[in-house]
């Protein structure tokens, strides 16, 4: 069943991988090693079935999202699935960059199936030491975009490449920023940080004032 298989990634369907047969002994592990992190896990699986639609985000950067995505924002993203759809029916523009064929393949189908005329998805490689993925966003001017999300490959060159592509009003969203990525592009943006216990999402904001999440 789809329900157990192991998430795709960025927009994956909900599931509880986590529970599959195969990871079950893994799963109760947890129990004796760190139930505070299986607790989360738990809440993250059903507040991803409570809203099936909404990106993989924490749940604080999506009520992020959900009140300050306008109808005339521009929005760039790096990593297509669920969020591209969620995403596009809440702004003027999306450009969406996606690396794995087969993958663009069915969220091309889910967005003319969805009639949403306002994306771009893009298909580039993020082969290691190719530049194509994150060099989608340097064909648009400087501040153009009022949104970016950095949820694919390539994570780090994304970053550096998306700041000086923020409007004023702009802000990034860093997806699973607890892993390292070197966000030091963004050290002259201002920085909230959103944690579910499983993992983060950080949001930069240009504005001095910091975003509430």
């Amino acid at each position: 069943m789809d329900f157990f298989k192991r998430p795709y990634g960025v927009g994956a369907a909900p599931n509880l991988y986590m529970l599959a047969p195969p990871r079950l002994l893994k799963t109760a592990s947890y129990l004796v090693k760190d139930r505070k992190y299986l607790e989360s896990r738990i809440k993250v699986a059903l507040y991803q079935l409570r809203y099936p639609e909404a990106p993989w985000l924490t749940s604080s950067a999506v009520q992020f999202l959900i009140e300050s995505l306008t109808k005339d924002m521009r929005a760039f993203e790096w990593g297509s699935g669920r969020s591209t759809l969620w995403i596009a029916k809440r702004v003027r523009e999306l450009v969406s960059v996606e690396h794995d064929p087969q993958w663009h393949e069915k969220v091309t189908a889910e967005i003319a199936k969805a009639k949403l005329r306002n994306v771009t998805c893009l298909l580039a490689s993020a082969a290691p030491g190719e530049t194509a993925y994150p060099g989608q966003i340097g064909t648009y001017p400087d501040g153009y975009f009022d949104f970016i999300l950095v949820d694919g490959a390539q994570r780090g060159a994304c970053i550096a490449a998306a700041v000086a592509k923020l409007s004023p009003r702009g802000f990034l969203v860093i997806d699973n920023a607890d892993e390292g990525y070197d966000t030091t592009p963004c050290r002259f943006l201002t920085k909230t940080h959103t944690h579910n216990g499983v993992w983060a999402t950080d949001i930069y904001h240009r504005k001095g004032e910091r975003p509430e999440a």
